[in-house]
Formats: structure tokens, sequence, C-alpha cells
């Protein structure tokens, strides 16, 4: 008997322990969904106090740069006149990308402004070139107070074409003036102009390249020097320079391309970003990293298509990010689109891609053509970038995982699986954005049918949508359903299958009953088939 209560005793202990190591699992796995439900909310959500949006402007755009309570972008502005190309255009809005003002002013045939920044005053100093018709462009500076009032403007040059593509303020003494100049017999030098508060020469000097040299970028280094980055003989090239113009030293690397963009890391190493040449190709995005002086440390290619996306061009812009990795900006196609779109791409310290972010911007719900220029690290850690949407200037501000908003939810697709050839069938799908963004979406219920191949919107989130589509052949067809928000994310894709297995077109069965009617009347089939 107390054999039997002790196996009892054992089976109950045995059970229970089971029952308790059960508990014990469910609510850690419990525990552990809370959590993943939690780390993937806080990555979504934790740059919640940075701002983000994204505006068109009027204008053609160059250069954005963050400066106090805002940012400036330059660019110029057409002008539909015999005798007046474009004119210079600065303007300025503020953190939520609301316009301050607004300034254009005309100087000779064609201006444009390529570069700008914040004067120690307050005020804006700008670079570019005006340019008289049918002549030589010269190198522009324009002074502009806070308000965006012109102070002055002076041009520099003489029988060349020289253009202004960075400026750079020198304590209280004036500016540094960096240009590029160009004549047949004179292609590629750099001129490098000290010019006082008021515009005077104070003095210049010349960088002679040969071969020719074209000057993309120009930063100022660390130690308080500049580096400037192009290309010259049909390679990526780097020159380092005092701030008297002297040469400190300049390299070349061994790739068939150019660079366009170049930033300094914070241990004195170079990241420089353009594009490898492919015949009849858009050329290949690539990095290249160095160390101090020059020498190239590492080269790095990106994957072609990843994850849907597929790079298209040479990198527009680079710069460095706050925890020691790199942003860069190019153009893509994805899967949802038929046209070139933003991309923006984060990378580690060493230039090895974390992720990939495409922005396609709307205009009159086509697939437009979205190029992109010039993008910044903002003070607040997020990402602002500048290019144009089929026209417009473009400008969206992200966070720092390169998001503007929570992406729709993922929509289902409800209608049939089965059907008929050449009958109509119905699907119908919500369409539910979790920030209450308002939703466009793209369909595509047969690849080699583009009648739906562009966005429909926007609608509210919470909408219901009824399409109706038959098909002409049977097979088994692939419904593909996408959102995407006024805020540019894109929802993770719906896929539903039908297959089409029965019945015919009204054309085949017309055809198949002329067969019949032809061979039951011998005296008109004959005939018809006279040899």
């Amino acid at each position: 008997m107390n054999d039997i209560k002790i196996k009892n005793w054992m089976v109950f202990m045995k059970i229970k322990r089971t029952s308790i190591l059960v508990i014990c699992m469910l609510l850690l796995t419990s525990s552990m969904i809370q959590i993943n439900a939690l780390s993937i909310n806080e990555i979504k959500n934790q740059n919640k106090d940075i701002e983000t949006w994204q505006k068109t402007y009027s204008g053609s755009p160059e250069f954005i740069k963050e400066v106090d309570n805002g940012y400036i972008v330059t660019g110029s502005k057409r002008v539909d006149k015999t005798n007046d190309y474009s004119d210079l255009l600065i303007y300025k809005i503020d953190e939520q990308g609301n316009e301050i003002w607004r300034t254009t002013f005309d100087i000779r045939y064609a201006e444009r402004l390529n570069y700008g920044a914040q004067d120690i005053d307050g005020g804006y100093i700008v670079t570019g070139s005006s340019c008289p018709k049918g002549g030589h462009s010269d190198v522009l500076v324009s002074k502009l107070d806070e308000n965006g009032n012109l102070e002055w403007n002076s041009t520099y040059g003489d029988n060349k074409s020289e253009s202004g593509f960075a400026i750079f303020t020198v304590e209280d003494s004036g500016y540094l003036v960096f240009a590029q100049t160009r004549t047949l017999d004179d292609l590629g030098n750099i001129w490098i102009l000290k010019i006082s508060r008021t515009g005077t020469i104070q003095w210049e000097q010349t960088i002679t390249n040969t071969p020719p040299a074209k000057c993309k970028e120009v930063k100022k280094t660390n130690d308080g020097k500049y580096i400037i980055t192009g290309i010259k003989d049909s390679k990526p090239w780097l020159i380092k320079i005092d701030t008297q113009g002297t040469v400190i030293w300049e390299k070349t690397y061994n790739i068939n391309g150019y660079s366009k963009s170049v930033v300094q890391t914070s241990d004195g190493r170079y990241a420089i970003a353009g594009g490898i040449r492919n015949q009849n190709k858009p050329a290949d995005p690539f990095l290249l990293i160095t160390d101090e002086n020059g020498n190239l440390l590492s080269e790095i290619e990106y994957e072609k298509n990843k994850d849907g996306v597929e790079l298209l061009s040479s990198v527009d812009c680079i710069d460095k990010t706050s925890d020691g990795g790199f942003i860069i900006f190019t153009q893509c196609e994805t899967g949802h689109v038929k046209a070139y779109d933003w991309l923006l791409i984060k990378t580690d310290s060493e230039g090895n891609e974390i992720w990939r972010r495409p922005y396609e911007g709307l205009v009159n719900l086509e697939c437009s053509n979205d190029y992109s220029y010039h993008c910044q690290t903002t003070k607040d850690n997020g990402y602002i970038m500048l290019g144009i949407a089929n026209g417009p200037t473009w400008v969206v501000k992200t966070d720092s995982n390169g998001y503007l908003s929570n992406k729709p939810n993922t929509p289902t697709i409800d209608g049939p699986s089965e059907g008929k050839v050449d009958e109509k069938y119905e699907f119908t799908f919500n369409m539910d954005d979790p920030d209450g963004d308002k939703i466009y979406y793209r369909l595509d219920c047969d690849r080699y049918d583009y009648r739906l191949d562009e966005w429909k919107g926007p609608y509210n989130s919470g909408e219901e949508i009824t399409i109706s589509y038959k098909w002409y052949q049977k097979g088994t067809y692939t419904i593909e359903l996408t959102l995407y928000d006024e805020t540019l994310e894109y929802s993770e894709t719906a896929t539903k299958e039908i297959t089409i297995k029965q019945g015919k077109s009204k054309e085949i069965q017309f055809l198949s009953f002329l067969e019949k009617i032809l061979q039951n009347f011998p005296l008109i089939y004959n005939p018809i088939n006279l040899k």
C-alpha cells in the first residue's frame, strides 16, 4: 500500500514538474513575443521626436544645406523669355519644410547657384555661375542677409568658362571660393579665390590639371584644410590642398569611373562615392575608403538587385552618420514602378550595406522619373534629401532609419481562385495605415497588361476597394497588390493566385463556330479553299 502511494506521489510530482515546465515555457515564449514586438515597435518609433516630412517646391534645385532653424536650397528658376534663360534662386525652409522666404534675382542671360552656406553674421553666402547670352560664364558670388535680401553680387572671370562650385567663410576676413575653369585650350583647372567680405579679390591660385580634371565636390577637412573630388583621366580623383591653395597630395584610383562626393570620418579616413562606367548601361555605384593620405584601403560595389530594388545610377552624394557609418544617395528602380526612384543606402563605418530605402514621388499618379541630387545628415540625426520629381523640386526629411512614418498594413485580397476566359471577376481589398495617412494602391493582375500599371488614389485609410478584371487566355495568374502612403512608405506586397482554365474567348468561340459551318456545308467550304 505504501509502495502504491509512493508511486502515485512520484507520478503526481512528475506531472506537476512537467506542467510547471510547460507553464514556464509558455511564459518565456510569451515574454519573448512581447519583447520582439516591443523591439520592432521601438525600431519604428524610436525617432518620434525627429521631424519627418516631404514637400515639393518650384524651381530647379542643386544643393541643400542645414542652417539655423531650417535649411537653404539653391538652384535656378527658368524664365520663358527670349533674352533671359534663367534667374538665380535661393530660398529658406523651416524644420517642417515650410517656406520662410524666397529670393530670385537676374544678372545676365543665364544664372545658377551651385552652393550655399550660412555666414558668420547669420546671413548667407552663395556661389555659382552667370553667363551673358552667347558668351562665357563667370564665377558668381552673392551675399544675402538673414532674411534673404541681396546685399551684393560679384562676378569673376575673363575669356574662359568659369563656375563656382563651393564657398567657405574664412573667420571674419572673407571667403574662399572654389571654381572650375575650362576653355578649348585649358580644360579642367581649379581656380581658388580669396575674397574680402565685400567681394574684392585678395589673392587667387590656379591648380593646373594635365590631363584635364572635373571637380564635383569640396569639403573642409578635420585639420582645417580642403579635400576635392571629381574625375581625372577617366578615373576617380582626390586632391587635398591647404588654406592658400597649395596642393598637399593628389590621388587617382584605378577604376574606369568617376567620383561625385566625398566625406571625411572622425578618424581621418575619406569615403569617396561615385560610379563605374559600363558600356551602354547605367553606371554601377561604388564606395572607396582611403586613409588620411588618400591611400586606398577598400573598394565596395553594391549589390545591383536586393529586396526588389535595383540600383540604376552612380552615387550622387555621401555623408557620414552619427554612428560612424555613411548614407549614400542614388537612384533605383523598384518592382512597384517602371521609372527612376530615389534610393538611400545606410552603411556601417566600412561601407557595408545595412539597409536600403526607395522613395517614389507621385506626380499626377504617374510613375514619374525622380532624380537624386544632394543629401545631408541633419542635426537631429535624421536625413534630408533633395532632387526632382518629374519636374518640381522635391525635398524629403526622414528619421535615422530612413522612414517618414509607419508603412501601410499588408492588405488581403478577397476574390475567386478559379475562373473562365473572357469573364469578369471582382476582387476586394481594404486599405489600412497605422498613422491614418492617405493611401495609394497599385494592382497588377497580369504582367503583360499595363492598363493597371499606375498608382491610384489617394484614398482614406480604412476604405474598401473593389475592382473587376478578366483574362483572355488560360493559365495561372498572380495578382499583386501594393499600398503606398503619402509619407512614401510601401506596404508588403499582397498576392493571390487565380487559375483560368475553362471557357474560350469570344474570338475563339466565333472561329470555332465558323469552322463547324464550313465543315458542314462543303459547297461553301470548298470554294474558299480552292488551290
